[in-house]
Order: C-alpha cells, then structure tokens, then sequence
C-alpha cells in the first residue's frame, strides 16, 4: 500500500475500452461509472481507492467493480478517473461484500459504509475555486442582479472556494457560477488536498558497510562521528548525532559525500502509549467451568456453520480467560483474531491482558488515538504484522487478512450503535454477520446479555454458555438498598446516604479502594429560579443548562452552548436561584470532605476530553494513591480492580424514566455491571445502591444480581406491547431550522406509509422528538414498527429515494437501541 497520493503505472494502451464501477460516500444510493484511462488499467483493480471527478470536485471514491461495458450511460457522459491512490486493495472481495450488506441493511450506501471503514485523514478531496476574468462593467454581456453581484465578490486573479463566495452573498451560486462559467466571466479550478495523515519517517545515518577506508586522522570530528555510527550497524538518528552528540551536520555530510555512511529515511511507527502498559500474568490455568465454555465454543466452531455462542458469565467469571484461549486456537491456526470492548475507557485493560499473552502481536483501535497512530495500526493491520485486534465499534471493520474469530465484550452496550451518521450500524450484528460470511466463530460476552441475544438463544440461533462462578469461588458482592426518601424524611439532603458514608469511611481507614457511579455530569442538573419557577435552557436545544462549578458557567450537554450565570432570574429578576441536581462536581466535593480531594479520580466526559485521558485517569486510580474513582456509566462495566471493594450508585434509577421502552433493562444492566467491580480480589465486596424506586422490578432484580427473574417479565412485557425483539424497529428523524416546512414534510411522509404499509406495520407519529430541538433545529420523529423489516426497509427506502425535500435533513436509523 502506497502513501504517495498518486500511483500510476504506465504501459501499452488496450484496444479495449474498460470501465470501473465506483461507490462514492455520498448518501446517493447509486454506483458511478467512470472511464479507466489506458495508462491506468493495470492499476485499477477492485478494492482499490480512485480520484474520480463529480459534479464540480474531485472526490475519493471506492472502485467495487471492473466491466468493459458501460450498460445504458453514454460512453460521451462518462468521465475518466483521475487517479489511482493505492498501490494495492486496501478492500479485499469479503469487506466489499459485507460494506455492500450493511449499506443494504442500515440504509445507507456502500461508499458511505465503505468511508466508514477506512482510517480518517486517508480521503483525498478538492475543492472549487471561483475568480474574476474582468471585471463586471467591462463585459458588455447582459447580466441578472446575482449574476452581476457575484462578479462583484470576485477579485480578479483571486480566487475564493465557493463556500466562502456563498457566506459572503448568502445564497447558493453553484448554478450563477456555472453560468457564468459558460459566459467565459468566471475560471474554476481544483484545489486537491493532500493526505491529513501520511507514513512518518525520520532520517537515519548508517554505515557504509563495504567502505575500504577511513576519514584521515586529521579530521578528528568525521573519525569520531564515524565511530558513533559504526557502532550502530543498524543506524542511528541524524537528530541524535546532531543534539545528543553535539556533531554538526557538516561533519556529517562529509561522511556521506566521502562514502563511508549513508542517509536513510526509516518509518516510525506511531503507537498507542496503551500498549507500552506493564505486562501481568494473564494467562492462568482455566477453572472447571472457564473449560467447558471453551470446549463448547471450539465444538461449535468446528460445525460446517458455525452459530454465534452467547458467553453469559456473572462479573468476575473470568470470561476474558476464555477469549484469551480461543484466540490461541485462533493464533495456531494461522489466522487472526478481533476483539470488540464499548468503551474507549476498556480498552487499556483489556489491551493489558492480550499483549501480556500475545506480546508484539496486538494492535489497538480507537478514537482517542491520533490519526497517525490510527493510521499506521490500520496499515500494520492490514500487511498482517499485528493479528491480534482490539477495539470499540469501529474497529469492526478492522482490515485483517485472515481473522478466525470475532469476540464481542459487554455485547449488550449501547455504544456498539453507531447512531449520529450514515451509516447507523450496530457493531455486534456487523461482527456476527461478518463472521458467518466468513465460517468463523462470533462469541458476544456479557453478564447482563441484551434481551435480542437472550431471545436468540431460546429460538435456537444461538448457542448459550454459562459460567455461573467468579474465579476462585469468590461470592458476589453483598448488594445494600438504600431508599432515598428515608434519608431525606431524616433530614439527610447530601447526596451520599448515611450507609453510603459509613462504608466509604471503613474502606479509607482499611487503605482500600472504592467506586461511586451517577448517572449524569456537571454540578446541577437544573437551575431553577426559587420565586418564579424559570429553569434556565438553552436557547438553541430543548434541554437544561447544567451548571458547571470548576468553570463558572451553565453548559449545554447537546450543543455545548455556554454562558456566565446570571445572579437574577431573566424572568422575574430574583436573585433565589436554586442549583438542583447531584452532579459530579457536587459530588466531589461532598467526597473530598469525607476522603481528602487527593484521593479522588473523577472520570466522566469533562475530564477524559484529552488525549489517552481514559488511560492516565484508570492508571492513576490503580496504581496510584488515590482511593475513590467517581464517574459516570464509563467507570461501570469491565474493569477489573482487585483492590476495590466497594461501590456506591447513586441515582442509577434515573434511567428508569427516559421515554424509551429499553429504559427497565439499561437500569438493570448499569446496576449489575457497575456491582460487579466490586470483591474483585481476596476481600468480598459491598454494593450500596441508592434508589427512589427500590421495588422497581429492575432495581430489585439488579439487587439480587438475577437476570433470568428479569428477562422473563421484561420479555413478557416486550411481547404484548410488540416491541423487540418480538418486532423490528425503523426510526425515521426529520430535521430543519424551520418547524412548519417540517411539520408538512413529517405529516406527508407518515400519510404516504399509512397507505403503502403492509399489515402488521404501525406507523407512529409524527412526534416532536423528546429532545425537540437541538443545535438549532427542530427534530421530528416517526417510528416503524414491524416483524418483516426487509419489506419495511425497502419501503423507507423508496420513500427516501422520492420524497422532495428542501432544506429538511431525513436521518434513517434501522433498529434503533435509542429513541430520544
């Protein structure tokens, strides 16, 4: 794979007129057919990237396919490529087929899915460039007023990208400028960009092995920079021999012109600081029960097709353990291994486990790293140097040559939905599709299964394995219900219940560690004036401002619009401005006096914003003094502190009330995962949970860690509503700055669905969304509801194709895990 952002190859021109069918990532559900110009042809191979011209740019597409006939478009239409990016397909046959799945299945195209995959800053694209021929009186050409006023915004010789020429007129003049065009008054040029991210080098000096003589001896500083190079064989940095050495770069140069060393550009390869982590002893013997679930899923993965295997353990069962044997078998094999984890905050431990048994094989991929060091993982991924791959959603797509086993941890986390952009994946049925298309095993993990895998289990389509036990026998942590509403009846308005600061007391007095889940961020919630009532929004989203204590100001959590805070109410001009709500600054502060504020890591979205910051703060928590780790659900799931014994949640009931039919089994499954952190090591554990709700059906059966109890009434619930998984799921959100024009756009598109449906399909809404604005636009949801979703998907997606829309944004979420 080339880094160059042009490869061509030159040869004797075919008879044969060839043409390549291209996926472009734009959400047009179409291949583009393009020319493949003579000197190209033996580069042009599927799989491969292209420079192709559309409309007035020059964009990165996907060459999907090779043909010598056009079909039914004009060979005089056709445009030629205009390069050839890669030296080789950076997109084998299977990833063809899979993107062209997805794209299929989410609604979204293959060169959108295929954008998806590839590393950011390895897109090529142009903009367009508008100047003045002459000026505008001097044409003697008739013009329109926004002919003439945008000849006006022109310099002559200046030239402006269209995006600028548009802000500055503000109205679109794409369509004057090509007019304008042809009136030969305005030239247009490309301006191509070059690659974001390319392969670092550095310049190395090396010895001329083969030299037969030596710098005179008069030439003290050439013998003695000789001597430093010569004693590394291998090279050694010309930085180094300038600043560590103190040579000059004429000495230098001396030796190179003279022959005796040579200059030579090395690739550095860029890496997560993740992976320089301390090896640990991860590869323990397996208990009785970590065994039998190994054998089950090397036994399904002998089956002429194999089917997914839900791995179901209790937390602290030891399922890592088992991944890491079934990636040996994987490894023996010859073949590759892809381990998926939620969160970016997972991914060092997990990366610690399998480099500690896989050293110099691992790779990791995620958002938090830089693009250089995404990109050359990618790479290194994709020449097979590293076949031991670990990462959150994206890394699904993962280029490796030869994988023999797909694992997802925490299979039921929500983060998996890919929910913002085209296209709206989720990466645990990605990965299960992957590996049946490629015979491979695909095991999902988790001691809290969503209840679609769970209900794939009954049907058959998966195979279940259990493990019951955590590792050494160690029980579950003692799980303390604290109802809110005595604390307050006894006066208590602190955030931490009376039991919650007794036992955090015991664990700070015993050296011990502890974990304090809330389920939200920033100081208060809400600021609400006391006279009037006034809470305090943001003007461009339908939400509360939250206040934020470290920083002064109220923050928007959707759009990030900040502002000082007031000292009056903007209503009523009273200065009783309450803060209401327990954030985690509020509580900080409330730790710091029972603990010391040096003993506290907060890790939520305000304080993991910089690079590695999920990293350092988890590696400050375990290794370093501090004794309590606060945070949000990214401190819940998957971390294994054996020095943590106990754990506090607070207000983790608040997701009972989200206007989402999932809203039961998130609460449970926050509850549990965040409980499991606990007792980890030789100490038991202690779980206090404090609730409003403490006979929720959720809330109590996330108390006695029972997930059948509730499964079984959740699933009955979901049944006779005839919601998944007895029922599939299409969302389709609306969006503009103006509401009326959307209003009519949402009620003409839920008629034309009311009468094309089939039976059995609901359509409901439209609705304003719960969240009705945000960013300043409207937002206006419909919900589909079926149990045949291909007939459902193919009806969206030809009201997608013919709707007329203006200004109006229309976002297509298949099987939707958030309706807010």
């Amino acid at each position: 794979m080339t880094d160059k952002i042009s490869f061509t190859i030159h040869h004797s021109p075919s008879t044969i007129q060839l043409f390549a069918s291209v996926a472009l990532p734009i959400p047009v559900n179409s291949l583009f057919t393009y020319k493949i110009p003579p000197e190209m042809e033996s580069s042009a191979e599927t799989g491969r990237r292209a420079l192709v011209p559309f409309g007035k740019r020059l964009i990165t597409g996907f060459i999907v396919g090779l043909q010598d006939n056009p079909g039914t478009v004009p060979i005089s239409k056709i445009k030629p490529i205009q390069d050839i990016i890669d030296s080789e397909p950076v997109f084998d046959s299977h990833m063809l087929e899979l993107s062209k799945w997805i794209a299929d299945y989410y609604l979204s195209t293959t060169g959108e899915v295929l954008k998806a995959a590839m590393p950011a800053g390895t897109m090529i694209q142009s903009r367009v460039l508008v100047s003045r021929l002459c000026p505008p009186d001097e044409t003697g050409i008739t013009l329109t007023d926004r002919q003439r006023m945008t000849l006006e915004a022109l310099r002559e010789g200046k030239p402006v990208t269209m995006k600028k020429l548009e802000r500055s007129l503000q109205f679109k003049v794409a369509g004057i400028v090509r007019s304008l065009e042809k009136k030969g008054l305005v030239g247009i040029e490309y301006d191509i960009n070059t690659l974001a991210v390319r392969i670092k080098t550095e310049r190395y000096v090396k010895p001329e092995l083969n030299a037969t003589a030596r710098p005179p001896s008069r030439a003290k500083k050439q013998v003695q920079c000789l001597d430093i190079i010569t004693a590394h064989p291998d090279g050694i940095p010309l930085s180094e021999l300038l600043e560590r050495h103190r040579i000059s770069r004429g000495v230098v140069n001396a030796l190179t012109d003279s022959g005796f060393a040579y200059y030579e550009d090395v690739e550095i390869s860029r890496r997560s600081a993740i992976l320089d982590q301390k090896h640990i002893q991860a590869d323990h013997p397996l208990t009785r029960e970590q065994k039998a679930s190994f054998e089950l899923i090397m036994k399904e993965a002998k089956a002429e097709t194999p089917r997914t295997v839900l791995l179901k353990g209790v937390t602290g069962s030891g399922k890592t353990r088992v991944y890491i044997e079934l990636v040996k078998e994987a490894l023996k094999a010859g073949k590759g291994a892809l381990i998926l984890v939620p969160e970016i905050s997972l991914t060092p431990q997990t990366t610690r486990f399998f480099s500690s048994v896989f050293p110099e094989r691992v790779a990791v991929m995620h958002s938090a790293m830089s693009t250089g060091e995404r990109y050359d993982a990618w790479r290194h991924i994709h020449d097979g140097t590293y076949d031991v791959v670990i990462g959150p959603r994206s890394a699904v797509f993962a280029p490796l040559p030869n994988p023999g086993i797909i694992i997802v941890d925490e299979e039921h986390d929500s983060s998996y939905k890919q929910a913002d952009n085209a296209p709206r994946y989720h990466a645990r049925d990605v990965a299960v599709v992957r590996g049946h298309m490629l015979g491979i095993p695909v095991v999902l993990g988790s001691a809290t299964p969503s209840l679609e895998s769970w209900q794939n289990v009954s049907t058959g389509k998966y195979t279940l394995s259990l493990l019951t036990e955590r590792v050494d026998a160690r029980p579950l942590p003692e799980v303390v219900m604290v109802d809110v509403r005595s604390e307050w009846a006894a006066g208590n308005q602190s955030s931490l219940s009376g039991r919650l600061r007794d036992e955090l007391a015991i664990r700070i007095e015993r050296g011990e560690k502890s974990i304090i889940l809330i389920n939200r961020r920033g100081y208060a919630s809400v600021i609400r004036c006391k006279d009037c009532g006034h809470v305090l929004t943001c003007p461009d989203c339908s939400i509360t401002l939250t206040y934020h204590s470290s920083k002064g100001l109220a923050l928007c959590h959707m759009c990030g619009h900040k502002q000082i805070i007031l000292e009056h109410c903007p209503d009523c001009g009273s200065s009783e401005l309450i803060y209401k709500g327990s954030g985690t600054q509020r509580i900080e502060n409330e730790l710091a006096i029972i603990a010391g504020k040096d003993t506290i890591v907060r890790m939520d979205s305000d304080t993991t914003g910089a690079h590695d910051a999920h990293f350092k703060l988890l590696e400050e928590f375990r290794n370093g003094p501090a004794k309590i780790l606060l945070g949000t659900q990214m401190v819940a799931k998957g971390h294994d502190i054996p020095e943590v014994t106990l754990v506090g949640v607070i207000s983790a009931d608040l997701s009972l009330f989200i206007p989402d039919f999932r809203a039961g089994e998130r609460t449970f499954q926050l509850i549990t995962q965040v409980a499991g952190r606990a007792g980890r090591g030789d100490i038991p554990g202690t779980v206090v949970v404090q609730t409003l709700y403490p006979d929720n059906y959720a809330v109590a059966a996330a108390a006695d860690q029972n997930f059948e109890a509730f499964a079984e009434l959740e699933l009955e619930q979901r049944k006779e509503l005839g919601f998944p998984p007895f029922s599939r799921l299409i969302l389709i959100e609306l969006s503009s700055e103006d509401h009326s024009p959307l209003e009519k756009l949402a009620a003409d598109i839920a008629q034309y669905l009311n009468e094309h449906v089939s039976e059995g399909t609901e359509v409901m809404g439209p609705v304003d969304a719960p969240f009705a604005r945000i960013k300043g636009r409207y937002r206006i949801h419909i919900l589909l509801k079926s149990q045949d979703v291909y007939r459902l998907r193919s009806l969206v997606r030809h009201v997608m194709e013919n709707v007329p829309k203006g200004k109006e944004t229309i976002g297509i979420d298949v099987d939707p895990v958030d309706i807010v």
